[in-house]
C-alpha cells in the first residue's frame, strides 16, 4: 500500500509543457480527427487556466501547434479558424501584460504574443486551404504583420517562408500572374519599392508551376520565361556566393519537378515546335547538372516527358528522332521505363510511313535483349505488343497480318508460360484484326472476331468493343468479294444481337454508315434497297435512343445515290421517299446535321434523271422549285447550283414526253 502510495505521489500533475508535447503527437499524426483534438486539448488548457491552474496556461508554442495543425488538414475554412486564433492569443497576450499575471519575469505576454511561428502558421492555413480568397487572406495577414514589424516589433520580421507559402496559394488557385507579381516585388531592392526579403530557389520553382499548370492563354510561354529567368537568378546567385566564401554550405539547389512541370506541359500542349522546345530544355537541365547543379539532372520522368512530346506531333521523321532521343537517354544512364519505350512506339504509330512498322518490331526486340541481358527492369509487355500490331495494321505491308500473328502467337505462348504481363487483351486482337481486314484477309479477321465473341464469356478482357465489329465491317466493304456487301452486314447484325448482352458497347455510326457507302457505289437496285434498309435501322435505332446512330446528311446523300447509281425506273420514287424521310426527320429532330442540303437534293434530280420515266422532268423540276423557294426563304443550304440546274435539264432530256425541248429549254 506504501508503495502504491509513493506511486501515486510521484505523478507530475500536467503542466504547459505535457500539454504541448501531447498537441504536438496529434499534429504529426496524420489523423483526419487532429484538427478537432488539438482545438479541444487547448480548450482544455484554457478553461484549467482561467479556473486558476497557471500551470497550464497555454503559450505561444501551444497556439501555434494547433494552427499548424490546422494548416496541415488543408481543409475549408482552416486559414479563417487559424486567425480567430491568432486574434485570440493577442487578447490573452494583452489580458496577461495588463493584469501582470506570470512568473515576475516580465515576459508574460511576449510568451502568449504570436510570434514569426505563429503567423507563419496561420499563413500557410490560409495558403492551403480551399476557399476561393484564400490567397488574398494570407496576403494580407503578411501585410498586417509587416505594419507590426515596421512599427517597431522586432519578433515579426517577415520571412521567405511566408512568401513562398502566398506564391504557392496563387499558384494553387490558378492566378499565376499573381504569383508571379510577388517574385518580382522580392527581386527588387526595398528601395525600388520591393521587398526585404530576396527570393529563394523554392519561390523561382513555385512561379514556374504555377505558369506550367495554369490554363491561362500564353501559360506555357510564361512558364518557359520563367524556367529561363531561374536559371540565370541561380548563375548569378551562385556567382556571388563564390565572392563571398559562402560555398559549399550555401549551395542553391534548384528544383527538378519545375523543370519536370513544364515539360509536361509541352508534351500535352501538341504543339508542332513542342518537341524542339522540350529538347532544347533537356539539354539545359544537362548543361546545368554538369557545372554544379546537380539536382536538375534529367530523370526518367523528365525524359519521358520530352518523348511523349515526339510521341505527340505528327511530322515527318519524328519518330526517328524520339528514337534518337531514347538512345541519348541510355548513352546519358537513364534506364528508361516502360512508359519510355512506349513513348517511341506511339511516335512509329501514329506518324504510319515506310518502314515505321519493321522499326517499331526492332525496338520492341532491343527491349527484350535489354531485359534479358538485365539492363532494364522489365521487358515488353501487352502495351508494347499492341502497340507494335497496331503499327504493322497501319503499315499496310504485305507480311503485316502475318506479323501480327506471329505477335498473337507469341504472347499466348508467354501467358501460357505464366507471363500474365504478355496476356493479350481486346485491343491486341482490335489490332490483329484491323491487320488482317486491311490486308484484304477478311476471313481471318471474322474468325478472331468470332473468337472473342465466344471466349468473353470466361475472360471479360476479352469482349469485343464497337472498333471489332467494325475494322471486320470495313474489311468487307472495302473487298472485291461480290457478296461484300452482305457479308458486312451479317457482322453487323453480330453486332447488334450482341449488344443486346452488352448494352455498354457503344455502336459507332459507321458500323452502318460503311456498309451503305459500299452500296452506293453499285449500280443494282437490290444494293439500292439494302441501303435504304440499313438507313431505316439506322433511324429506328436512334428514335429508340441509340444517340451514337444519328444519321447525318451525308447517309441519306448515300441512299439517294445508290437509286440513282441504279437507273431503274423506280429509282426516282425511291430517291424521293428517302429524301420525304430525311424531311421528317429532321423535324423531329432540330439538328443541321439532318437538314436537306444541295447535295441531297441535287442528288435526288439525279435520280429522276436517270430513271427515264415520263414524268421524269416534271419530278426533278419540281424538287429544284423546291429548292428555289427554301434558299429564297433564307435557307442557304438548299442553294441550287450548277448541277442543279443541269440535272434538270438531263431529267427532261431522258424523259419521254413531247414537247420535253422546250421544257428543258425553260
Amino acid at each position: 500500500d506504501d508503495d502504491d502510495g509513493d506511486d501515486e505521489e510521484c505523478v507530475a500533475p500536467p503542466s504547459t509543457v505535457s500539454y504541448n508535447a501531447l498537441l504536438n503527437a496529434w499534429s504529426k499524426s496524420r489523423s483526419p480527427d487532429a484538427p478537432q483534438r488539438v482545438e479541444s486539448i487547448l480548450r482544455e488548457m484554457i478553461e484549467s487556466y482561467h479556473a486558476g491552474n497557471r500551470d497550464v496556461r497555454p503559450d505561444v508554442v501551444s497556439f501555434t501547434t494547433v494552427i499548424d495543425t490546422l494548416a496541415k488538414s488543408e481543409q475549408r475554412g482552416s486559414g479563417r479558424r487559424g486567425l480567430e486564433l491568432l486574434e485570440e492569443m493577442e487578447a490573452m497576450a494583452m489580458a496577461a501584460a495588463s493584469s501582470g499575471d506570470g512568473d515576475g519575469d516580465g515576459d508574460d505576454d511576449l510568451s502568449l504574443r504570436p510570434n514569426v511561428f505563429s503567423y507563419s502558421a496561420c499563413i500557410n492555413a490560409f495558403a492551403k486551404s480551399p476557399d476561393e480568397d484564400a490567397p488574398e487572406r494570407a496576403e494580407e495577414l503578411l501585410t498586417a504583420m509587416k505594419d507590426k514589424y515596421e512599427k517597431g516589433d522586432w519578433r515579426l520580421r517577415p520571412t521567405v517562408v511566408m512568401y513562398n507559402s502566398i506564391i504557392n496559394a496563387y499558384g494553387r488557385s490558378g492566378s499565376a500572374e499573381r504569383a508571379t507579381a510577388i517574385l518580382d516585388r522580392m527581386e527588387k531592392s526595398v528601395e525600388e519599392g520591393g521587398e526585404e526579403v530576396e527570393p529563394d530557389a523554392l519561390s523561382w520553382s513555385l512561379v514556374v508551376s504555377a505558369w506550367a499548370y495554369s490554363t491561362d492563354p500564353g501559360a506555357l510561354e510564361r512558364s518557359e520565361e520563367m524556367l529561363l529567368r531561374m536559371e540565370r537568378w541561380a548563375v548569378a546567385k551562385t556567382r556571388k556566393l563564390e565572392k563571398e566564401g559562402a560555398l559549399p554550405h550555401h549551395q542553391i539547389c534548384l528544383d527538378i519537378d519545375s523543370y519536370n512541370a513544364v515539360l509536361f506541359s509541352l508534351s500535352r500542349s501538341q504543339k508542332q515546335d513542342a518537341p524542339r522546345r522540350a529538347l532544347a530544355i533537356l539539354r539545359r537541365m544537362l548543361d546545368l547538372a554538369n557545372a554544379g547543379f546537380k539536382d536538375v539532372r534529367p530523370n526518367a520522368k523528365s525524359w519521358n516527358s520530352v518523348l511523349n512530346t515526339f510521341a505527340r506531333t505528327r511530322e515527318a521523321g519524328i519518330a526517328a528522332s524520339a528514337e534518337a532521343v531514347l538512345m541519348f537517354m541510355i548513352r546519358e544512364g537513364v534506364k528508361p521505363d516502360l512508359f519510355s519505350w512506349a513513348a517511341v512506339l506511339n511516335a512509329y504509330q501514329r506518324n504510319s510511313e515506310p518502314g515505321s512498322a519493321a522499326r517499331a518490331d526492332s525496338i520492341v526486340r532491343q527491349m527484350q535483349r535489354l531485359y534479358l541481358a538485365g539492363d532494364i527492369e522489365q521487358g515488353p509487355d501487352v502495351f508494347h505488343f499492341t502497340i507494335l500490331c497496331s503499327c504493322w495494321a497501319k503499315s499496310r505491308e504485305r507480311i503485316a497480318a502475318r506479323r501480327c500473328k506471329q505477335i498473337l502467337h507469341y504472347m499466348l505462348q508467354q501467358s501460357k508460360a505464366g507471363n500474365e504481363r504478355c496476356t493479350p487483351n481486346v485491343r491486341t486482337y482490335n489490332s490483329v484484326i484491323d491487320a488482317h481486314a486491311r490486308s484484304k484477309d477478311v476471313e481471318e479477321a471474322e474468325a478472331l472476331l468470332d473468337h472473342l465473341i465466344s471466349a468473353c464469356a470466361n475472360d471479360s478482357s476479352l469482349t469485343p468493343d464497337s472498333y471489332s465489329f467494325q475494322s471486320v465491317i470495313s474489311g468487307w466493304t472495302r473487298s472485291r468479294r461480290r457478296d461484300g456487301g452482305k457479308r458486312a452486314e451479317k457482322v453487323l447484325e453480330k453486332l447488334l444481337v450482341f449488344r443486346r448482352n452488352h448494352p455498354e458497347i457503344i455502336i459507332n455510326s459507321r458500323s452502318f454508315s460503311h456498309i451503305i457507302n459500299y452500296y452506293s457505289r453499285k449500280n443494282q437496285l437490290e444494293c439500292a434497297m439494302r441501303a435504304e434498309s440499313l438507313l431505316n435501322r439506322m433511324i429506328e435505332l436512334y428514335e429508340e435512343g441509340v444517340d451514337s446512330l444519328a444519321p447525318n446528311y451525308v447517309v441519306f446523300a448515300d441512299v439517294i445515290n445508290a437509286y440513282a447509281n441504279s437507273r431503274q425506273t423506280c429509282a426516282g420514287k425511291g430517291a424521293e421517299r428517302v429524301h420525304r424521310s430525311m424531311i421528317e426527320l429532321s423535324e423531329r429532330h432540330t439538328s443541321s446535321r439532318l437538314r436537306p442540303n444541295t447535295m441531297t437534293a441535287n442528288a435526288v434530280i439525279a435520280a429522276w434523271a436517270g430513271s427515264g420515266v415520263d414524268n421524269a422532268g416534271e419530278r426533278a423540276e419540281s424538287i429544284l422549285d423546291a429548292m428555289e423557294r427554301d434558299y429564297d426563304s433564307g435557307k442557304n443550304e438548299m442553294k441550287p447550283d450548277s448541277r442543279s440546274y443541269l440535272g434538270v435539264i438531263a431529267a427532261w432530256g431522258k424523259s419521254r414526253v413531247a414537247g420535253k425541248a422546250q421544257n428543258a429549254y425553260a
